[in-house]
């Protein structure tokens, strides 16, 4: 399924850990605190495969490594989604290869993801980390849970995450 992408909205979402400034879907709901996310993103109810979205500041402070070091690191990733499958009881399809960049305001991303069944059903999940320069609380996890098509949800997180702003 391609992408179809939705009419987007810039929000100022406030944070303990710091202000975010975020570009996301118009009509999609956001539900702030549900599932125990300090910010969720979610399709609306009408959309058959809903799509969720979580933005949280970690907390971790004044983390800085370029590229080579979360390529480096990238299998530490695989590993914990591994022993969550395991314990969850679902299988992993394949992995996503590793990838950096840099947002429209000079932060680091690095991506990755995976797909896996669980229950009969094939998900795509995404992650995406973001070091906002310069703050003390820096490291922004932006993670997508699926049942589109990789296709349908990788072009939405990328205008997420590059428009991702650290107040």
């Amino acid at each position: 399924m391609a992408a179809i992408m939705p009419e987007w909205e810039i929000v100022r979402l406030e944070d303990a850990r710091g202000p975010i400034q975020i570009q996301r879907p118009k009509e999609w709901e956001y539900l702030p605190g549900a599932f125990g996310l300090t910010h969720l993103f979610v399709t609306r109810p009408k959309v058959k495969n809903r799509t969720s979205i979580s933005l949280t500041v970690t907390g971790i402070n004044n983390l800085d490594f370029g590229g080579l070091a979360g390529e480096r690191d990238y299998h530490q990733y695989k590993e914990g989604r591994l022993a969550w499958a395991t314990k969850m009881g679902a299988t992993i399809s394949q992995f996503g290869s590793y990838s950096f960049a840099k947002n429209n305001y000079g932060n680091d991303i690095h991506k990755g993801g995976v797909a896996y069944l669980l229950s009969g059903i094939q998900y795509q999940e995404f992650s995406y980390f973001i070091i906002c320069k310069g703050k003390k609380s820096n490291l922004i996890h932006l993670k997508a849970v699926s049942r589109d098509s990789a296709e349908a949800i990788r072009p939405i997180m990328d205008e997420m995450a590059n428009n991702l702003k650290c107040l």
